[in-house]
């Protein structure tokens, strides 16, 4: 799963819930295998709901969390993941000593045939999974295994997990959505410079990257470009403050904003927007109440430490971060939150974040 995170990349959202830090108590079913069975069963609904509140919580995905969260915040792929089941094949439960195991077959929409259809749009893929009929799903094996002590399991093979079911999903939905390895090399650079392998290794390091750094080049975390911003201040975040922070920063992606129409039980509106280049990435999202939005948004404190800009009061707050190459920005005021997602690395591509934090609450 580590791997992933130096090959891909891609955006924008985590759930309440009632998981145990690291593990699920037995049952008290005379079946010997209902606790394995139970506890499986809760962390593959944790996995495949990419509900982040629960996995922060589970031990064994400590290695992959930034992968996961990439994950969840691509509004393609978290869509595509409301459509997951999965179901525990009782007969293949083990327990030897402090041991478990048990297999699981997870099922979900055939992503490659949605992404050649979409043809890297996507809004067409995520109408290309809507439309999908079920028996053209696909499906997953895997194998959990837990450590048992005191009646409870505990996950162990967490990683590997991860990787058997989205690794593939990382090389088919995020790299079609702007992978910067896959981006042609850019026809307007100055050839007359010369290239990072000819610099005298006297010289000093440069202190402007801003001329040098080309949309869609940037491949790997030293390139990556500093996000600039300054302090923000609370504002009455609104659609129209969305829209209009926006359309000051990132025009083409403000001419893309769509409603997501996907209100449930904790949202009320969504709405979204993508460059034309499709390597930064905006969302609005109105919660059903402040508790809730400060319940998504508090599920980004684990990054407070490795974070540039960082607020987190009772009824605003914001989050600034990058990994690797892509850049994070999270404002929540009130009811509502707001997320831009910058895949490349490139000064250009990270000043479209810095520039709409700044217009929308400088």
């Amino acid at each position: 799963m580590k791997q992933m995170v130096k090959k891909f990349a891609c955006v924008a959202i985590a759930c309440a819930m009632v998981l145990s830090a690291t593990a699920c108590k037995k049952s008290d079913s005379k079946k010997e295998s209902s606790g394995v069975v139970s506890a499986a069963e809760e962390i593959l609904e944790a996995l495949t709901s990419l509900n982040m509140k629960k996995i922060k919580k589970i031990d064994a995905f400590s290695d992959c969390l930034e992968d996961l969260q990439v994950l969840a915040d691509c509004e393609p792929i978290a869509e595509m993941m409301k459509k997951a089941t999965f179901e525990v094949n009782e007969d293949s439960v083990s327990e030897k000593k402090k041991k478990a195991s048990c297999d699981a077959t997870i099922t979900l929409p055939d992503y490659e045939a949605a992404v050649d259809e979409a043809d890297g749009d996507p809004d067409a893929f995520m109408e290309a999974i809507e439309a999908q009929k079920e028996k053209k799903y696909q499906s997953v094996d895997v194998t959990l295994e837990f450590e048992v002590e005191d009646d409870e399991y505990t996950l162990s093979n967490g990683q590997e997990l991860a990787a058997a079911l989205y690794e593939d999903i990382f090389d088919n939905v995020l790299s079609s959505f702007g992978d910067p390895s896959n981006d042609p090399e850019p026809t307007d650079t100055d050839t007359t410079d010369p290239k990072p392998t000819d610099t005298d290794p006297t010289d000093p390091e440069p202190t402007d990257t801003k001329d040098t750094q080309t949309t869609g080049t940037t491949t790997s975390a030293e390139d990556a470009a500093p996000l600039t911003m300054g302090d923000l201040k609370q504002v009455n975040l609104t659609e129209d403050a969305f829209k209009s922070a926006l359309k000051a920063a990132d025009p083409q992606a403000a001419a893309s904003v769509y409603d997501m129409d996907d209100s449930d039980d904790n949202t009320t509106k969504t709405l979204s927007g993508y460059s034309d280049d499709f390597l930064a990435m905006y969302s609005y999202t109105e919660y059903a109440d402040a508790n809730k939005a400060k319940e998504y948004f508090e599920s980004y404190e684990y990054m407070k430490d490795s974070s540039s800009h960082f607020v987190m009061e009772d009824d605003w707050g914001y989050i600034a971060f990058q990994y690797s190459t892509w850049t994070y920005f999270v404002y929540r005021s009130g009811n509502a939150v707001v997320y831009a997602f910058a895949l490349d690395g490139s000064q250009e591509v990270v000043d479209r974040i810095g520039n709409f934090a700044e217009s929308l609450a400088g």
